[in-house]
C-alpha cells in the first residue's frame, strides 16, 4: 500500500509555480501525503519547498547547512527562516535555539565553515547597517 508520494527536483531547475502545480495536482488526485525533495542548483530550493507546502505537501526533505549533491538540498535553517517570517507558529514546536549548535556540529564533522551569510546562524545573519558609515 502506498501512503506517500515523492516529488524530486533532483537537478534543481523547477520553479515555485511548477512545484506548486504538481504538488497541488498530486494532493488532490492521490489523496495521500506528498513529500518534496529539491536541490538548490538554481537557487530555488527554499522557494520550491515553500510552494510545495502551500500546495499541501506534508513532508519536505532538508539538510543541515543545505549540504548535498552539487549546490545542495533545501537547507533546514533557510526553510525555518522562511516559515518563521510568515508565522512563528509554523515552527513553534521546534527547538530553534539549537540551530546554531546543530550547524556548528555538522560543519565541524564535515570540515566546513558556516558561511557568513548562512540563514539564521551566519555571522552576518542579523547585522543591519543603513545610511552613511562615516
Amino acid at each position: 500500500m502506498v501512503d506517500r508520494l515523492g516529488i524530486a527536483d533532483t537537478v534543481g531547475v523547477a520553479t515555485p509555480t511548477q512545484v506548486y502545480r504538481l504538488t497541488d495536482d498530486l494532493v488532490r488526485l492521490a489523496g495521500i501525503d506528498v513529500e518534496f525533495h529539491g536541490h538548490n542548483d538554481s537557487g530555488c530550493a527554499i522557494a520550491n519547498a515553500y510552494a510545495a507546502l502551500e500546495a499541501g505537501a506534508t513532508h519536505i526533505d532538508t539538510t543541515i547547512l543545505g549540504i548535498g549533491e552539487r549546490n545542495g538540498i533545501t537547507p533546514l535553517g533557510g526553510l525555518i527562516a522562511r516559515l518563521y517570517t510568515l508565522n512563528p507558529a509554523y515552527v513553534a514546536k521546534y527547538r530553534l535555539e539549537l540551530m546554531a549548535t546543530l550547524d556548528q556540529l555538522i560543519a565541524r564533522y564535515c570540515g566546513l565553515d558556516i558561511p557568513f551569510n548562512n540563514y539564521i546562524t551566519g555571522s552576518s545573519a542579523f547585522i543591519h547597517k543603513a545610511g552613511d558609515s562615516r
